[in-house]
């Protein structure tokens, strides 16, 4: 499978207007959580800046849309749809083309570094996050 992947951290975004359509700011009006809100810009923004970079589309002329099962579609100037994926996790947000119109699928999942240990009441390794105990170097 032939892809191109873009991925951004949320602070980085710029203004939505300055690469959402009148549609997609409706849309982005409608989330109630900041949080949300912020998460699914970095995504749109994420996606868009990749079609525009390697495909040379004017972000303001493409438009992600859900196909009728609910999938993104990145819809390009002349109506071709093109299949993409957006993810996010803490401060990133990622999202992919498949160049070959394959369906395509990104993850991306903050990792957080974790301590295992042994106790004498516990019969199993037992996992904490490192924010337990603090830092030991």
């Amino acid at each position: 499978m032939s892809y191109k992947l873009n991925i951004v951290e949320l602070k980085k975004v710029p203004r939505p207007e300055t690469f959402l359509t009148k549609d997609e700011l409706k849309t982005l009006a409608g989330f109630k959580l900041q949080k949300r809100r912020d998460e699914w810009l970095a995504g749109r923004y994420a996606l868009k800046s990749l079609a525009e970079r390697f495909f040379s589309f004017n972000v303001l002329q493409m438009e992600v849309k859900n196909d009728s099962s609910g999938l993104p579609r990145l819809v390009v100037p002349g109506g071709t749809t093109m299949p993409v994926s957006i993810t996010h996790s803490g401060i990133y947000a990622a999202a992919a083309v498949a160049l070959n119109g394959d369906n395509i699928g990104l993850d991306i999942e903050a990792v957080e570094r974790r301590w295992s240990f042994r106790h004498r009441s516990c019969h199993r390794t037992c996992t904490v996050p490192e924010s337990v105990f603090g830092s030991r170097r």
